[in-house]
């Protein structure tokens, strides 16, 4: 199987891409299909692939990602009387693998930019 190459996609299959994640009824599965067979790809690999070409797009298209909000738990162990999300239903965590993805997420999207910012919220951010 081929390697998928992070550094850019060739302009024809970043096109390819593009008309089927843009287009009126955009399909994941078909274009991972697609890109399975015409690729000689795993899973995996189309999905990477699908991701690269996706963060091309919005590197072209929106300004740089540089700040983060990690909202880490609806719980809280302060009961301060201005809370906004004191009367919410439930206490839920935020799984340590989705904070990772977010973070990643942050670096992908950065572009060049050197200074990027990291807010910890979310109830008492330090009970998760």
């Amino acid at each position: 199987m081929r390697a998928v190459q992070e550094e850019g996609l060739s302009p024809d299959l970043l096109n390819q891409v593009r008309s089927e994640l843009l287009g009126p009824e955009p399909n994941e599965d078909r274009l991972r299909t697609f890109l399975m067979r015409e690729l000689d790809l795993s899973a995996e690999g189309a999905k990477d692939l699908i991701y690269q070409a996706v963060r091309q797009l919005n590197l072209s298209v929106f300004p740089p990602v540089t700040h983060l909000e990690l909202i880490h738990t609806e719980g809280c162990n302060l009961a301060c009387t201005y809370c906004f999300e004191k009367d919410m239903l439930g206490y839920r965590k935020m799984p340590v693998d989705v904070a990772c993805a977010a973070v990643d997420l942050l670096f992908d999207y950065s572009g060049d930019e050197q200074v990027l910012s990291i807010t910890h919220f979310g109830g008492e951010p330090t009970i998760n």
